[in-house]
């Protein structure tokens, strides 16, 4: 995190400098400032901004299409539905945040390095790009409509975030009717929601598109493996993952589903009570062997430290239904063949079995003794046995790259990324889209949802609340709650993201 902003502030820092440096510089300022006027250039620290006076005709020819006017009619209704229900939502994610996990919380913040590997920058700063023009075309194309001057349009990056904006002509936008300038301020909102519509489509309708040449009813395939991964080399490229600790894989959502209810859930397996205890019987005749031969002077074993140094071998902390507790150094691979459980009483189904083949009947859930945020994990794939895997969970999803969609003949391999390239176009559409369309429909100072709120408070209450000023009243609280719900979720979810 740290060497992420760091790197970045020394980016803009020399870009700030050299900026200076240009407009200072007697041989080249000039012309450098001739430069950045004639093109619509502005730098300042942390940002750039390009910005135009011709816009394009094709955007006016746009706003003579028919049926525009119920277009934007269904924009102002999507618009003021989301604005009344932002505020409750807001609320109810920030009473949330404080009982829940930070790993389950709905905000997540994208920081390059923390929640989003840098790999995918170039995907995310893309989509947002695309989503920004798409919203603000949505204003420029409304503002055409209903008559408005449009003086210009830019595009800026801010820190790593690209976006775009468009400035209409304040005159204008002051004395048409509050109705009108409602479809311009939700207009935006609106072209977000139908692109996050069409990111959902495309990912609902990738199985009918890829059918032709892929099948999706063979679980999820391994495309690639983090060199940096401690499964590189072990899980093969071409396997098929089918179990993650006895959940079942079957699709990319199942996948990322297992990995989140092994990390969240500290489950463990079901060992028969005679088994542990003979290990335990032979681990103490092992140690007084050992004991005897290194002699009286040679330091115990620590208590937390059941095990030697093993490359397979694992604590278990275990627990029966006979109140039997204990720890155990048991083979990780052996030990966790058995069903899962959370607790001693999820192994009774195996007691009765066990009798019947001369055992106490008598079962122990045995957990690994790992550190909070590790984990046990049996991979079970088709390609060799299964794998033992100790670490995050949450590594395995962000090192292992997998597809749901099988090639049916083997030529057809060459195009193995072309679903997975659909399927991250669908859903960062799909999350970054429908993230603007909500925040912007926010009642939040300078957002859109400020000038949605007061374009309503304008054209529906005079009749309810006469007085001007009490309006006004009522207008900033709105704001006002709206921007500090907005920033406190914000504010969490960075907390719990870097955390």
């Amino acid at each position: 995190m740290l060497q992420a902003l760091w790197y970045i502030a020394t980016v803009w820092l020399l870009i700030a400098v050299l900026h200076a440096f240009l407009q200072l510089f007697r041989p080249v300022s000039l012309s450098y400032r001739n430069f950045l006027n004639r093109h619509g250039l502005s730098v300042s620290l942390g940002s750039v901004r390009v910005y135009w006076t011709n816009y394009p005709q094709w955007v006016l020819r746009l706003g003579s299409v028919p049926g525009l006017r119920q277009w934007f009619d269904a924009g102002s209704v999507v618009g003021s539905v989301l604005l009344v229900a932002s505020l409750p939502i807001l609320a109810g994610l920030l009473i949330k945040s404080f009982t829940q996990p930070a790993e389950q919380q709905t905000l997540k913040p994208v920081i390059p390095g923390v929640t989003l590997p840098w790999s995918q920058m170039v995907n995310v700063g893309a989509t947002v790009f695309v989503c920004a023009v798409v919203h603000e075309l949505g204003h420029a194309v409304a503002a055409v409509k209903e008559q408005v001057r449009i003086d210009g349009y830019g595009v800026f990056v801010l820190l790593l975030y690209p976006g775009a904006y468009v400035d209409l002509h304040a005159e204008h936008m002051a004395v048409i009717s509050a109705y009108r300038r409602l479809r311009i301020y939700c207009a935006g909102v609106w072209h977000n929601f139908i692109l996050a519509l069409l990111g959902l489509g495309l990912l609902v309708g990738m199985p009918h598109m890829m059918s032709p040449l892929f099948t999706t009813d063979s679980g999820i395939m391994v495309l690639n493996v983090n060199e940096e991964s401690a499964l590189h080399g072990s899980l093969p490229i071409g396997s098929h993952i089918q179990e993650i600790n006895g959940c079942p894989v079957r699709s990319i959502v199942e996948f990322s589903g297992c990995l989140s209810r092994a990390y969240s859930v500290h489950t463990g397996h079901c060992l028969s009570l005679d088994c542990v205890q003979r290990r335990q019987r032979l681990q103490a005749a092992v140690d007084a062997k050992l004991g005897l031969a290194l002699g009286s002077q040679q330091p115990q074993s620590q208590p937390q430290d059941c095990c030697p140094p093993s490359a397979s071998d694992i604590c278990f902390d275990y627990e029966s239904t006979h109140m039997h507790q204990g720890a155990v150094c048991l083979n990780a691979r052996n030990s966790t063949a058995g069903g899962i459980c959370r607790s001693a009483r999820h192994c009774l189904l195996y007691a009765e079995p066990d009798r019947r083949e001369g055992g106490s009947g008598q079962y122990v859930c045995a957990k690994a003794r790992l550190p909070s945020d590790s984990r046990l994990l049996r991979i079970k794939h088709t390609l060799g046995q299964d794998i033992m895997f100790v670490g995050n969970p949450f590594l395995i999803f962000h090192q292992v790259r997998v597809s749901s969609y099988t090639p049916r003949w083997s030529w057809v391999s060459v195009f193995n990324y072309l679903p997975i390239v659909l399927e991250i176009t669908g859903s960062y559409l799909l999350s970054i889209s429908s993230a603007l369309c909500f925040f912007n429909a926010v009642p939040v100072y300078y957002l859109d949802g400020h000038w949605m709120l007061a374009t309503l408070v304008e054209h529906f209450l005079p009749k309810y609340i006469p007085d001007q000023q009490s309006r006004n009243k009522l207008l900033h609280i709105i704001l006002t709650s709206g921007t500090v719900l907005l920033f406190a979720n914000a504010l969490i979810a960075i907390i719990g993201a870097v955390r």
